[in-house]
């Protein structure tokens, strides 16, 4: 690696280092990265699934035998949650190898010690922005989205686990029956509405209806985003918080929620009239 190369990849890990170290829920600690060249980190969803071991217990010395592991060359960074192939006893082999197969396509080989439950891969341009927006792709999109997964995995070992959607620029964002805004008006439609599902998944919030499991992974993401908050209250300088405002719903619960005819129903509201199938 010659030195223009050294130098890119020192300043992109501390990009990511820094995003670490400031990232709400990311457990992180610099002295268990390889430098720049490798930066890792764990969750507490990870630590859960698979709890830390005795330093001499398994292949990290972190004691670690899942975590998530980014691979920095300075042009490119390769995203990866890491386990440990070796050094499981026979329940932690199979709850990892269950987790690996709703994960992953491809095939577990015991020859190797570090297995990837799965994998992501990135190229990264010399511009500081395009390296920027990468990260941002890592922390605020796949990763929570990820872990949502990760948790609807946990509670329903048959779940398989899916890649983040290819959401559609065009979706609309509908706040009514009669009304269709696009929220870029307000502020970045595209941003909000895939920090949104990111954070809750695809699934509506109200009945539990997701597209892409009743029609199949073309219809992942095929799901509306409602607006807590009424559209005659937002003014132009509103901010809208994307967890706190908005939360994917299907289009028939967008259509009751602004059924009220005094207004628009909470949908802790909704949940309540729900009336089970």
């Amino acid at each position: 690696m010659n030195m223009k190369a050294e130098v890119r990849q020192q300043l992109l890990g501390n990009m990511i280092i820094g995003r670490c170290a400031q990232e709400k829920g990311i457990i992180f600690q610099a002295s268990k990265c390889s430098g720049a060249k490798c930066i890792r980190f764990t969750t507490e969803t990870i630590c859960r699934l698979l709890p830390t071991v005795k330093q001499n217990a398994g292949v990290w010395k972190n004691g670690q035998l899942m975590q998530y592991e980014i691979y920095n060359d300075g042009t490119s960074l390769v995203f990866q949650l890491s386990a440990s192939a070796t050094g499981l006893n026979q329940q932690q082999k199979k709850k990892t190898l269950s987790l690996f197969r709703s994960a992953n396509a491809g095939d577990w080989d015991d020859a190797k010690e570090i297995i990837a439950i799965r994998q992501w891969t990135y190229t990264v341009g010399a511009d500081i922005q395009a390296a920027q927006n990468v990260l941002d792709e890592i922390f605020e999109y796949e990763l929570p989205f990820f872990e949502t997964e990760l948790k609807q995995w946990e509670m329903d070992h048959g779940h398989q686990i899916r890649e983040f959607p290819k959401l559609d620029d065009e979706e609309m964002l509908t706040e009514g029956t009669v009304i269709t805004v696009h929220m870029d008006r307000y502020e970045r439609n595209k941003e909000a509405r895939k920090r949104c599902i990111a954070h809750y998944g695809t699934a509506c919030q109200i009945c539990g209806f997701d597209f892409g499991k009743v029609y199949g992974p073309e219809f992942a993401g095929k799901i509306e985003v409602h607006h807590i908050v009424p559209l005659s209250e937002i003014h132009e300088n509103y901010v809208v918080d994307p967890i706190k405002d908005l939360i994917p719903v299907c289009s028939n619960c967008h259509t009751a929620l602004h059924s009220k005819p005094d207004g628009v129903y909470r949908p802790d509201e909704l949940k309540m009239m729900l009336n089970p199938l």
